[in-house]
C-alpha cells in the first residue's frame, strides 16, 4: 500500500476513478457474471495466474492523507509470483490508459455512487459524512461532473505521486516465497 490522498485534497475524485479502474475481485466471488471483468486486476491477475484466489484494490480515506493499494491471496508457492504480478499492476497505472478503459472506470464509478445513494441509509450517512467533513453536501450532480472532468494525465499524475511514497507491505501467513521489503521497495524507487 501506498500514502493516497485525503478527504480534502483536489485528487480524491481522480483517486476514486483510478480505484475503480483497477478494481479486482476472487477467483469466485457472488453477483453474477461479468462482475468486475474488465478491471485491471482482474484482467492481468486473476485471468492470466490461475493460483491467485484474490486480488483486489482498496482505498482509505481520512482527514489529511490515504492509504491506496492491492489486496491478494494466492498458495504459499504463489506468492512470490503474485508480489511481481501486484508490483507490475502498481507501476502500470503510471503509463498509457485507453480512452475505453477511462470511460469504463468512470461511468462504472458514476452507476455506483447513484445506486448507492438510491439507498436512505447510504444517502443519510452520505450527507452526514460529506456535513462533518465539508461544512456543506455536495450534490450528486456535481459529483458526476467531476468524475466526467477526470483525464487519464489525472490518473497518472495520482498513480506517479503515490508511488513516489514508500510502501507498506503486510504478508499473513507462510512467507518463505515473498520477496524481502527492501526488493519491493527497490521497484518503486
Amino acid at each position: 500500500a501506498f500514502q493516497g490522498c485525503g478527504w480534502k485534497d483536489t485528487a480524491l475524485v481522480p483517486t476514486c476513478v483510478l480505484n475503480t479502474m483497477m478494481g479486482g475481485g476472487a477467483s469466485f466471488s457472488a453477483g453474477g457474471p461479468g462482475k468486475g471483468m474488465y478491471t485491471r486486476l482482474y484482467q492481468n491477475i486473476l485471468n492470466r495466474h490461475g493460483y491467485v484466489q484474490a486480488a483486489s484494490v482498496f482505498n482509505a480515506f481520512y482527514n489529511d492523507t490515504g492509504l491506496f493499494g492491492i489486496y491478494g491471496a494466492a498458495p504459499a508457492d504463489g506468492m512470490g509470483q503474485l508480489v511481481a504480478a501486484v508490483c507490475d499492476e502498481l507501476k502500470k497505472m503510471q503509463g498509457a490508459i485507453s480512452d475505453v478503459e477511462l470511460a469504463r472506470a468512470k461511468n462504472q464509478l458514476k452507476s455506483s455512487l447513484l445506486m448507492n445513494l438510491e439507498s436512505r441509509p447510504i444517502l443519510f450517512e452520505d450527507i452526514g459524512r460529506q456535513v462533518l467533513t465539508y461544512g456543506a453536501r455536495t450534490p450528486p450532480e456535481t459529483l458526476v461532473a467531476q468524475i466526467e472532468a477526470v483525464t487519464a494525465a489525472d490518473l497518472n499524475a495520482v498513480a506517479a505521486k503515490m508511488l513516489k511514497t514508500a510502501p507498506s507491505v503486510i504478508v499473513h501467513g507462510d512467507t518463505t516465497s515473498v520477496p524481502r521489503y527492501d526488493l519491493i521497495a527497490k521497484q518503486f524507487a
